[in-house]
């Protein structure tokens, strides 16, 4: 059996020492308050890095 597939681009930095920047989830959404890489899900005929591009502005800043 076959599923749908869903495309999704996710970002993962280190700074010099070695740590990665991570979100956490809001309250109200499944998975509140777990940490997550910023990201999403890749509309149909949406460039993945347009994508990343987005969710960064979203989630970060």
């Amino acid at each position: 059996m076959e599923g749908k597939q869903i495309h999704v681009v996710c970002l993962v930095t280190l700074d010099e020492r070695g740590c990665f920047y991570a979100t956490q989830r809001p309250q109200g959404k499944s998975l509140a308050l777990h940490w997550e890489f910023p990201g999403g899900k890749v509309e149909v005929g949406e460039h993945p890095e347009n994508e990343l591009r987005r969710e960064i502005e979203e989630e970060l800043l």
